[in-house]
């Protein structure tokens, strides 16, 4: 995840040590979804079967509570230690999958619908992991549309930045009534022609991104390192939109960075408002009964610390209600 994702590496940072290799391999998971469809090898079918191949590999590790794989051991491993329901991370895949043969979205509705099927059980799963450790982040009513375009905002962002490599593949992800709005012909877009037209979409896709980050509502009655982790994400995410309005021309071709010292600007306070929150607030680990996935043999079981941790496994359903199945316990002398 440092490399290929910086900035959710950083933000889950500011997550209690217990919980980061959680939240790294949950993002992770989906990651991997996305890199099996946007591979260049193979036409859409293979592609799709990849993915479903790997999906269902995973499903048949979380049944026996193990895997040779190191990102499926680390799912595997999440979603017994924290008792987390594994359909969200199955639906995910299920939209992903249909990306291989490409997706033609019409509206903002069609593409928020889309990104929530893609994102949402992500962000769901992050909250439920803190209401695991005893750090409860309630959504009220009032609040769900606007976490929705939270989410929203974030993905629009990343449609932004990663425009070079999306129109490499021939995929152009933004709604075509946008583009028509707009007068953009999307054949100038996938041949990289930087028009006026597309330089006014452009400005007017940072402007709603910026629109739909901008919940400060979404703070008000939570624990004070969730409030930090939305407001600095929200800053972060405004930096990446600086970087790409400052990339003009340059962002049909060249991946818009944010600098070292910009990156550092947002997260070095974040970082020390955090650690000073999750010292004065305790964090439950999940209890023993709840357990691991069971290593490879000859693989050193490890907490987030680094040092060894049991790898005791409970027995939790997998999809379709299956439960893994369990190694015998050693006898207390061996």
């Amino acid at each position: 995840m440092r490399t290929t994702s910086p900035a959710e590496y950083a933000l889950m940072a500011l997550m209690p040590p217990a919980l980061r290799p959680a939240c790294w391999a949950l993002w992770a998971a989906l990651r991997t979804g996305d890199d099996l469809i946007d591979s260049t090898e193979g036409d859409a079918a293979e592609r799709a079967a990849r993915l479903s191949d790997w999906t269902a590999a995973l499903d048949a590790d979380i049944r026996r509570g193990t895997s040779d794989d190191p990102v499926r051991l680390a799912v595997v491993d999440t979603v017994l230690r924290w008792g987390l329901d594994p359909e969200g991370i199955f639906s995910s895949f299920d939209t992903v999958r249909e990306d291989a043969a490409g997706r033609r979205l019409e509206t903002w509705a069609d593409w928020s619908a889309w990104v929530r099927s893609t994102n949402l059980s992500w962000a769901e799963q992050c909250r439920t992991l803190l209401d695991r450790a005893g750090v409860a982040m309630p959504l009220r009513w009032e609040q769900v549309e606007g976490f929705s375009h939270f989410l929203d905002g974030m993905y629009l962002t990343d449609t932004l930045v990663d425009l070079p490599g999306d129109l490499a593949r021939g995929d152009l992800l933004v709604p075509i009534a946008e583009l028509a709005r707009f007068d953009v012909d999307p054949d100038d877009v996938l041949d990289r022609r930087w028009t006026p037209e597309l330089r006014a979409l452009v400005g007017e896709l940072t402007g709603r991104a910026r629109d739909w980050l901008d919940q400060p509502r979404l703070t008000a009655g939570l624990h004070p390192v969730p409030a930090i982790l939305l407001r600095t994400t929200t800053g972060l995410f405004h930096a990446r939109l600086r970087a790409v309005e400052r990339s003009g021309a340059a962002l049909l071709r060249r991946t818009p960075r944010v600098s070292p010292v910009a990156r550092w600007r947002v997260l070095a306070p974040a970082r020390a408002r955090a650690a000073v929150a999750w010292r004065l607030v305790p964090i439950s680990a999940p209890p023993r009964a709840a357990g691991a996935a069971v290593r490879p043999e000859g693989s050193e079981p490890a907490g987030p610390d680094g040092q060894p941790h049991g790898v005791e496994t409970a027995a939790r359903p997998g999809r379709g209600g299956a439960r893994p199945v369990l190694p015998p316990k050693p006898h207390p002398s061996g």
